[in-house]
């Protein structure tokens, strides 16, 4: 059974260098617990077309070997096609839609009639029922 022990500066940054090591990784793998994993991991399996979610997975290691070697390859063939990868895909989207103004309906010959609250006697009359 053999360690790795890094006892110089130059071993300790060829570790890290290491665990960066997937295709398409770019970061180090966080932890499980943190949020951004979390949040990025369930994601992905909730909607794996998402490419947020694929580029965010590959760029940080998240994803197995082979995962992230079909994922890698298919982000690359989504920004050959000139699809946009990233947190942003508004060039996608449908443009807004235009906003109708509403217009203000009146009912005529309907008034509001008086729902009979009355202060100044003592009493309080709501909706026509007297509460003396």
């Amino acid at each position: 059974m053999s360690s790795i022990v890094a006892t110089t500066p130059a071993a300790v940054d060829s570790l890290v260098v290491a665990k960066v090591g997937k295709i398409g990784q770019k970061h180090n793998t966080p932890s499980p617990g943190e949020g951004d994993r979390v949040f990025y991991e369930s994601l992905y399996k909730q909607n794996p077309s998402s490419l947020m979610a694929m580029e965010w997975c590959v760029a940080f290691g998240v994803l197995s070997a082979v995962e992230a070697a079909r994922v890698n390859k298919l982000l690359i063939q989504v920004k050959a096609e000139g699809g946009r990868s990233g947190f942003s895909q508004s060039s996608q989207l449908s443009p807004p839609a235009q906003k109708q103004k509403k217009q203000k309906t009146t009912i005529e010959g309907e008034g509001i009639s008086d729902v009979g609250i009355s202060v100044g006697s003592g009493s309080v009359a709501i909706g026509g029922v007297s509460s003396m």
